[in-house]
């Protein structure tokens, strides 16, 4: 008999970047949505992607150890394959905001936030980055904390209603994205289980383990 396979627990991030590398190198086309491989999908157990349109963001939202900085990680490392020249700046509440300006035209930028409730926007700079072309924001947040922030920068990254819930959040977190999840899944929530929500609807996947830098 054939052996019943299930979705592991962990998914090693060298061993899903071989099965990646296998399928061929992947090029970004103008005006299409980006791919980016996340994990493993639960009903298949093949890679799962989370389709980015041209103009979109990406938001991960979870509390404290669901894996949500992981799969920030995850998301920089399928950016940078898909844009080799492209330019990726971390920001924190150490870093200036300023400084993002200072890009100039660049085509391809990403920009990652960890912990993004936790970093203001008392100048408006992501305001004015969010809506340029070829900038694309890839934040995690704690979905309570951007919920009740009104008027905080990360409730526009919200709107491309793009990314990822981790499923320790909770059912209802699906709706910042605009997404109503099942109340129940067929896997219980662990550290890096989450729903990749785009526009194709929502899916279950277990986010490859790539820890941060």
């Amino acid at each position: 008999a054939a052996p019943v396979l299930v979705l592991p627990d962990v998914v090693v991030a060298t061993e899903f970047d071989d099965r990646l590398s296998s399928a061929g190198s992947p090029r970004p086309l103008d005006g299409l949505p980006i791919e980016l491989p996340i994990g493993l999908a639960a009903d298949d157990l093949e890679p799962a992607v989370l389709r980015v349109p041209a103009g979109d963001h990406v938001f991960i939202g979870g509390a404290a150890r669901t894996g949500r900085s992981t799969a920030l990680r995850q998301v920089e490392v399928a950016w940078r394959r898909l844009h080799r020249r492209g330019v990726v700046i971390h920001v924190d509440r150490r870093r200036p905001i300023s400084d993002l300006e200072r890009l100039g035209d660049h085509p391809s930028v990403l920009v990652v936030v960890d912990d993004a409730e936790r970093v203001d926007d008392p100048g408006g700079s992501f305001g004015r980055l969010l809506g340029r072309p070829g900038v694309t924001f890839a934040v995690a947040a704690r979905v309570d904390a951007v919920r009740v922030a009104y008027g905080h920068w990360t409730r526009e990254v919200t709107r491309s209603r793009c990314g990822l819930i981790m499923t320790a959040a909770g059912d209802v977190d699906g709706e910042l994205l605009g997404a109503v999840l099942p109340r129940r899944s067929t896997i219980p929530a662990r550290p890096g289980l989450a729903w990749i929500i785009d526009h194709h609807g929502h899916r279950l996947v277990q986010v490859a383990a790539r820890m941060p830098p």
